[in-house]
């Protein structure tokens, strides 16, 4: 890459970046998931009381209460075999209903809560629907900063 398109691609990060703060609505995007989820974790405050929507699959942990999950997504940085888990942390009533691997879309509002120590968004959620996992379940990062 040239600098002049690392320079045009910072710049699209930082329009889509200013774009998330203003909607009313933060519709979660396979193409622009991981930059709203890296910047809805790096500033929680902004986001604290907006809508989202996103959809992903049903993870639970142990450590879990019974009205938590995680809305998860597997992250690809090179290839299938290194894919991640990356998701929201949700609450609502019926999350005992529900089992792993299950693909909801949810709409909720994104809260703050602390999780083995640590400050990270909750979503309360206020709509849901199962779905069938999309053709595509993977996320790609959109690799925008670059140093040399």
């Amino acid at each position: 890459l040239t600098l002049i398109e690392i320079e045009s691609r910072n710049k699209q990060y930082e329009q889509l970046k200013q774009r998330l703060s203003q909607q009313p609505m933060l519709k979660m995007t396979d193409e622009d998931y991981t930059i709203y989820y890296e910047e809805i974790n790096q500033n929680l405050s902004n986001y604290v009381g907006k809508k989202i929507q996103i959809k992903g699959f049903v993870l639970k942990e142990e450590s879990f209460t019974e009205q938590q999950l995680v809305i998860s997504r597997f992250l690809i940085t090179h290839c299938v075999a290194d894919a991640s888990i990356v998701g929201f942390l949700t609450e609502f009533p019926e999350a005992p209903t529900l089992t792993e691997d299950t693909w909801l879309e949810v709409v909720g509002t994104i809260g703050q809560t602390t999780y083995e120590g640590a400050s990270l968004p909750v979503i309360h959620i206020d709509n849901w629907v199962t779905i069938e996992q999309p053709e595509s379940p993977y996320l790609y990062p959109i690799n925008v900063r670059m140093s040399f």
